[in-house]
């Protein structure tokens, strides 16, 4: 039997979202300084960086949804 391309293309997609993506970005040297900055002011463990842009893209994608 075979699987219509959509049901096998949204399996793969599936599949891929269990795994963290890597993203590169470019960035304005100020807003990096202010992030790095209060990202240090509390505490500063590994990962914080990636956990607020991953929040900060959450936030994005609520707002755009909801416009």
């Amino acid at each position: 039997m075979l699987i219509p391309l959509g049901i096998y293309m949204l399996l793969i997609i599936l599949r891929i979202e269990v795994s963290m993506a890597r993203i590169t970005v470019k960035i304005d040297d100020e807003i990096e300084k202010k992030v790095r900055m209060k990202i240090a002011k509390h505490g500063g463990k590994k990962g914080d960086l990636a956990k607020a842009v991953e929040e900060a893209l959450k936030l994005w994608l609520e707002h755009k949804e909801t416009t």
